[in-house]
C-alpha cells in the first residue's frame, strides 16, 4: 500500500515525585512555563487536531499537578493521556 500514516503530535510532560516538570525532556520550572512550551510546540505543528499530551507522573505526584497539566491540554484543545507503568 502507498498510504502513509502521519504520526500524531505527541508532547510528553513528565512530573517527578519531587515536583520537577519537563516537556519532551526539557526541564521547566513552573506550570505556566509548561503551558508556554506546549503552546509553542503545538504552534509548530501542521496538524493540530490529533495533538496529544502524554502525562508521565511518578507514583506519589500530587493529583493537583496532574490536573494542572490536564487543564493545559483542555485549554489548548488537545487530548491528554496518562501514562502508567505496566504491572509486573
Amino acid at each position: 500500500s502507498d498510504s502513509q500514516t502521519v504520526a500524531p503530535t505527541s508532547i510528553t510532560v513528565t512530573i517527578t515525585e519531587k515536583g520537577k516538570l519537563s516537556v519532551n525532556n526539557k526541564p521547566m520550572s513552573s506550570i505556566p512555563k509548561v503551558k508556554r512550551e506546549v503552546r509553542s510546540l503545538l504552534a509548530d505543528q501542521k496538524d493540530k487536531k490529533d495533538a496529544t499530551i502524554t502525562i508521565v507522573a511518578e507514583k506519589n505526584v500530587p493529583w493537583k499537578k496532574v490536573e494542572d497539566v490536564m487543564s493545559i491540554a483542555s485549554n489548548l484543545r488537545m487530548r491528554a493521556i496518562l501514562a502508567t507503568k505496566p504491572i509486573k
